[in-house]
């Protein structure tokens, strides 16, 4: 009686009984779901050929079809279960995992430091109907394919399920920071100033602010402005905001040519902000800045580098029942 010689894969070796075995990822559906993934993964994204909220949704779509299919003929090497029932498993698996990534932050955490970044989005679920489809599809038994058609395809669903999208190149422009930043109690509340903008047209001051004493507190802008290189410019003065013991956040646009003062060679300024609390106390903060530029071009990582400690406030004396 003749006997089928086993086959050997790498270091596994038995005889196999399925002789299709893996065909299933080299039928049209399959290979066209992969194709769709790595284009769009690596050209379409971001190159701004298709709306963005197109190619968000098509590597979803087409990975929820290819995954079940790949994960099938995982799953089939070491199981005697029935066709339907493994692709019944294959596509319960997916569409649990896809979920638990899409709407579990510490699943989508445990994803984005071992895997790469997939973003917690839960109207990505709309492609969960792939799932279904994939397991429709898998009913029927694949003609089989040659053995090294059927490598082929393997290796490269393999490549195409691990493989994320490239990470966005953010480019950086100069931007102001602050040299001495920090939370400090003035008056009835604790500040905390930075600058939340940096553009062409200028820089956006930002102050978290909330109360940290019992009754009424309210703070208002008296006068801000920002001294670069003995060029000054002034902002709008606001008005009184009360607060609680939450932060509540002011907002001081500051509208200048920040370009030019960039390309003039301007490195160096100072922030001062006088603040009003209960219409009364006024306290003046000086901060002094740099315009920095250390970060030409950045990828987006899983893990951004902690900022470094405080440093304290640079503040003048308080000037009790100062005016404007």
């Amino acid at each position: 009686m003749h006997r089928r010689r086993p086959v050997l894969v790498g270091a596994l070796r038995f005889t196999r009984p399925f002789p299709s075995l893996g065909s299933e990822l080299c039928r049209p559906a399959p290979v066209l779901a992969l194709a769709v993934l790595a284009l769009n993964d690596h050209l379409l994204k971001g190159a701004g050929l298709l709306p963005g909220a197109l190619t968000g949704k098509l590597s979803d779509f087409a990975g929820l079809f290819l995954f079940p299919v790949f994960l099938f003929v995982v799953l089939r090497v070491g199981s005697s279960a029935s066709r339907q029932r493994l692709a019944l498993a294959s596509a319960a698996l997916t569409a649990v995992g896809f979920a638990a990534v899409k709407l579990h932050p510490g699943t989508n955490a445990v994803v984005l430091a071992t895997w790469g970044p997939m973003l917690l989005d839960p109207t990505d679920l709309v492609a969960l109907p792939m799932v279904a489809a994939a397991a429709l599809w898998l009913r029927r038994e694949p003609a089989p394919a040659r053995l090294r058609t059927r490598l082929v395809a393997v290796m490269a669903t393999s490549l195409g399920c691990a493989a994320t999208s490239r990470p966005p190149v953010h480019r950086a422009y100069p931007e102001w920071r602050l040299e001495t930043l920090g939370a400090r109690r003035l008056g009835c509340a604790r500040v905390e100033p930075w600058i939340s903008k940096s553009g062409k047209e200028g820089i956006g001051l930002s102050v978290a602010a909330r109360k940290v004493q019992s009754g009424a507190c309210t703070v208002e802008v008296v006068s801000a402005t920002v001294d670069i290189d003995r060029w000054k410019v002034a902002a709008e003065r606001g008005a009184p905001v009360e607060l609680g013991h939450d932060d509540r956040h002011l907002y001081v646009p500051f509208v200048f040519d920040n370009q030019a003062r960039w390309n003039e060679g301007h490195r160096t300024g100072t922030l001062t902000l006088t603040l009003r609390f209960n219409g009364q106390l006024t306290e003046t903060l000086r901060v002094s800045m740099r315009h920095v530029f250390d970060a030409p071009h950045r990828h987006e990582r899983a893990h951004a580098p902690a900022p470094p400690a405080p440093a304290p406030l640079v503040m003048a004396e308080p000037d009790a029942g100062a005016g404007p």
